[in-house]
């Protein structure tokens, strides 16, 4: 009677485990296999002095299936106390990750 106990909790474990894989993956985001490249580009010009410069920056695109490349831009604080925190990819299990950059 314990070992089939032991074997109903281990594999209620096991199939947990996967469920909350599954589940973070769907909460992280669209994963990829391979880290797309940043295109080369040049700097623009700044529009005024109180603008912060994000040079690398992505957004998923629903139509294509892919990540745009959203960088090369100047943008202006919500706050002026805050400052821009870089977004960034993280290889995970399952590809490589997007994480947004944020105000802070």
């Amino acid at each position: 009677m314990k070992k089939i106990l032991l074997l109903l909790l281990s594999i209620s474990l096991s199939t947990s485990s996967v469920v909350l894989a599954q589940d973070k993956m769907k909460q992280k985001g669209h994963v990829v296999k391979v880290k797309p490249k940043s295109p080369r580009y040049t700097k623009i010009v700044s529009p005024g002095t109180n603008y912060v410069y994000i040079n690398d920056d992505w957004t998923w695109n629903d139509e294509t299936g892919q990540w745009t490349w959203n960088g090369n831009r100047w943008i202006s604080p919500p706050q002026p106390t805050q400052h821009w925190v870089p977004g960034h990819w993280t290889n995970t299990d399952f590809g490589w990750e997007w994480t947004p950059g944020y105000w802070k």
